[in-house]
Formats: structure tokens, C-alpha cells, sequence
């Protein structure tokens, strides 16, 4: 990648970390291990490598390096849809996992497209001829049952047919900054296809089957037996947890205790789980601590004054950007004390910002399995 030298590849990890031509900066960042050398090679080789910002590139860098990722990375519409999401949420580390995620999505339904239509890019999938063929594509991808007109993932087609949409409308930009007549024209027929016959092709059958299993879902009520028993459960959980932590720190012990703690800050505040799962440490370690003041406190009764003194009180970024106050108890309060202590120990990498951060990577625990 550096020298432009010719290794063996399961031997290429060793070389980047002694190459002479290696930027000096890199030598004060973790040495990147096989799976990212393997993919920062693949993006060197990309012929799109110089149309895109280089937060683009770690993007897509950190994605699994299978078929899909390799689709991905080597067609045009997808690159510049990445770009374009990374245009518009790049400065929010908590989004980097659902843009993944679009360019994936897409990735398998190009990879469908190549193996069984013989389609080579998304700007050849997105011509009128080929309508069909992508609505084909798309059902083989979700999961399409032709005898029951159900989808076995029909949340992957409505998104995909979101993504399709704009594909198409980047595509119809390249085209009319690079003055291509029938590009134009194409991506115009695509678009009127796409309003008239979409919905009636994909979108009426998923939504369909959303409902229908909606509906059909049985609502389920905890008795206060089952509440009690869960939090004992965490209680004890977290016990265990924050002993293991404290005397023996290694990423296991520590996402233990990360886990446990997540689920009981979730169940105490009855809070979205991915609000909370979120939270960033900064934010934490800046908690208000300050004593209730005297004014305050005339208009609380006792019990009020009281709980204001035991819990602490951290404000994070809740649904369309709202501020969201979460309670924490002393026991938690401790515990992500504890974490937030062994993060170093424990492989947490100094640049994820999040409280509940995975070990070696850059993202967070998740609320639900």
C-alpha cells in the first residue's frame, strides 16, 4: 500500500507494520491488524479510491471484507452514496453502523443482480429495460414467497427500494453534470417507473406483511413476580459483574459489567434502548454533582429532597435531537465509574467516545440482541 511492493497475502498484515515508506503518523496509532490491511489493500486497488473523502474510506474499511464489501467498493453509485450519507451524518460517530448497513444492503441486492441477471452496477440496474429484472432482484433478496405474496424480511425491501430511489437521483446529477443526454432521459423513465409501479410491485405486498405480523404478534404484560425477579436478577448480575471487573480487568469481565449495566440503566428510566446505549462518556464524567440549592429545595417536600441527593443525573440526546434526563442509581453510578477506570486495560480504543464501548472497536453495545 505504502512501497506499492508485492507480498504473499496472509503475510501482507506483518510488512504494513514494518514498511519503511509507512506515513510517520501511523506509527502513533494502533498497528491495524489482518482484516484492515486486507481492506485498506482492496480500497488502494478501487478505481473510484480518489472520488471519495478518506472518512469514506475508513467506512467502508471497517466493513466485514467479504463479496458484498468488495461489491461495495467498486461501484461508483454505491461509493457516492456513501458519500453522500457521510456528507450529511460524518460528524456522528453513532450513525457510522446504519450507513454500513445502507451500502451492504445494497451490496447484496448488486451481488443478486451480477450472479443471476448479469447486471454489472446499480447505473446499469436503475435503466428502464432492466426494471423487472431490479424488482426480481429485490424479492430474491428479501425473501419473497410467491404462493402467499409474503416477505420473509419485508423491512429489507422497503429499505431497499429507499436506497434505489437515491441511487437513481445521483446518478441523474452525474449525468446532468457530465451532460449525458440519454443518462438523463434514462434515469427521468426510471423515476416515473419507480412512482407509478414500485408500490404496486414491492412496497403494497411488504407493508402488507409488516401489518399482518403486527397483528398477529401476541401483547405480552410482566406481573410484578417477573419485575421483581429481573431485578434481582441484574442486581445480582451486576454484583458479580463489578467484583469480576475489579479484580481481574480483560475485555470479558469488562463487557460483562458494560451489558448488565446498560440493561439496568434501561429498565430503572424505561428509556428507548438505543437512547441510553448511546450515551457518550463525556457526558457522563460532566454529570451534574452539584448540591440541590437552598431555593430549590423549599418547594420539594422531604421525600423530593431526598431523591435528589440519591440519584445522579445525566442528560443525553434523546428522539429528533431532544434533551432526554436519565437517572442513575449510586450502585450504577459506581459501576460505570469502574468502567470508564479500566477502559485502557480492557482494549478499549481512545477514540470511541461512547460509555458502553465494545473493546477494539469503535462502536457500542446495543440495548437488545
Amino acid at each position: 500500500m505504502y512501497c506499492q511492493g508485492m507480498y504473499i497475502r496472509k503475510e501482507l498484515w506483518r510488512h504494513v507494520r514494518r514498511c519503511p515508506c509507512k506515513p510517520e503518523n501511523m506509527d502513533l496509532e494502533k498497528p491495524p491488524g489482518r482484516t484492515k490491511v486486507l481492506g485498506l489493500a482492496l480500497a488502494n486497488e478501487s478505481a473510484f479510491c480518489q472520488q471519495i473523502s478518506s472518512g469514506v474510506w475508513k467506512l467502508i474499511n471497517t466493513m466485514k471484507q467479504d463479496d458484498v464489501a468488495s461489491v461495495v467498493r467498486n461501484d461508483l453509485s454505491i461509493i457516492q452514496l456513501a458519500q453522500s450519507l457521510y456528507n450529511r451524518h460524518g460528524q456522528d460517530p453513532t450513525k457510522y453502523e446504519y450507513m454500513r448497513q445502507k451500502l451492504r444492503e445494497l451490496g447484496r441486492l448488486l451481488l443478486c443482480l451480477q450472479t443471476q441477471f448479469s447486471i454489472r452496477n446499480l447505473e446499469e440496474a436503475v435503466k428502464p429495460a432492466n426494471f423487472q429484472r431490479l424488482v426480481q432482484a429485490v424479492k430474491i433478496v428479501s425473501g419473497f414467497d410467491e404462493e402467499k405474496l409474503s416477505y420473509q424480511t419485508p423491512s429489507l425491501a422497503l429499505k431497499l427500494g429507499h436506497s434505489l430511489h437515491k441511487i437513481c437521483d445521483i446518478i441523474h446529477c452525474r449525468a446532468l453534470t457530465s451532460d449525458n443526454a440519454e443518462l438523463i432521459k434514462s434515469t427521468e423513465t426510471f423515476q416515473k417507473l419507480y412512482s407509478s409501479k414500485w408500490s404496486e410491485m414491492v412496497s403494497h405486498s411488504a407493508l402488507n406483511t409488516l401489518s399482518h405480523a403486527k397483528y398477529n404478534k401476541p401483547s405480552t404484560l410482566p406481573f410484578t413476580e417477573d419485575v421483581q425477579i429481573l431485578h434481582q436478577h441484574l442486581k445480582k448480575s451486576g454484583e458479580n459483574a463489578f467484583c469480576n471487573l475489579e479484580d481481574n480487568a480483560t475485555p470479558q469481565t469488562y463487557a460483562e459489567l458494560a451489558k448488565v449495566t446498560l440493561a439496568q440503566v434501561i429498565v430503572f428510566n424505561r428509556r428507548r434502548a438505543g437512547e441510553v446505549s448511546k450515551m457518550h462518556l463525556r457526558g457522563f464524567m460532566e454529570r451534574d454533582s452539584t448540591k440541590l440549592h437552598e431555593d430549590v429545595a423549599m418547594g420539594l417536600s422531604k421525600v423530593e429532597q431526598k431523591l435528589c441527593s440519591y440519584f445522579s443525573r445525566v442528560e443525553i440526546i434523546g428522539k429528533r435531537g431532544r434533551k432526554v434526563a436519565i437517572l442513575l442509581t449510586p450502585n450504577v453510578v459506581d459501576a460505570l465509574t469502574l468502567l470508564a477506570s479500566k477502559r485502557d486495560e480492557c482494549n478499549v480504543c481512545p477514540a470511541n467516545v461512547f460509555l458502553f464501548a465494545r473493546p477494539k472497536s469503535l462502536s457500542h453495545y446495543r440495548g437488545r440482541g
